[in-house]
């Protein structure tokens, strides 16, 4: 699952589907370097509005960690979530007003090496243009082992996605960019009010 503020909708309708949640694995493509108690945690977003009531009895695993640096947290994130079955059934991703997804943003000097699909998949330290900046990630080739992915485009009432690509008047597409080329993606819009002149917020 990602965070940020794209998928809180979806979570909130998903936890009332009656599934088959103690058989259920959750865990999140990328995590602000803060507890789960702050108010940017993409943990405490999971838990305050998906893990409720019957999906409460899901397995949840988060990134956070008790490392000293989000370096050293990323090594220990990727070991805890070796013990989740892979491939993930379903990867649902989000898109920033930047087009980036998880917390792969354009410019970070790790980005060349999170987007190598070669790579063993992992988790990394990367960084945000915005606060909190520092943050872990799992990288391109772990979110692609996945049977299904779908890309979550915030679309605002007003007519504005937080896609860049939308903003040059261009259908937003998890088709291009790293996820082209792969039957498995598949994009979904969900549309919010927002306030005229209200600026857009972060996607993941």
């Amino acid at each position: 699952m990602s965070g940020g503020r794209t998928p809180a909708l979806m979570f909130a309708h998903l936890a009332r589907h009656a599934l088959d949640w103690p058989r259920i694995h959750i865990t999140i493509a990328d995590e602000r370097w803060v507890g789960s108690d702050d108010p940017a945690s993409n943990e405490g977003l999971v838990r305050a509005t998906l893990l409720r009531g019957a999906a409460a009895q899901a397995r949840f695993q988060g990134l956070k960690n008790a490392a000293v640096t989000p370096a050293a947290g990323a090594v220990q994130a990727w070991e805890a979530l070796g013990a989740l079955p892979r491939p993930f059934d379903v990867v649902v991703l989000g898109m920033g007003e930047d087009g980036h997804t998880a917390s792969l943003f354009p410019g970070d000097p790790q980005l060349a090496a999170a987007l190598d699909a070669s790579a063993p998949p992992g988790c990394l330290e990367m960084h945000s243009p915005a606060a909190p900046q520092l943050r872990l990630s799992l990288n391109l080739a772990a979110l692609l082992d996945a049977r299904r992915i779908f890309i979550q485009i915030l679309v605002r009432k007003n007519g504005r996605s937080t896609s860049a690509r939308a903003r040059r008047g261009k259908r937003p597409s998890c088709r291009s960019g790293p996820f082209s080329g792969t039957a498995r993606s598949r994009s979904m819009c969900t549309g919010v009010r927002t306030p005229a002149g209200a600026p857009p917020r972060e996607g993941s």
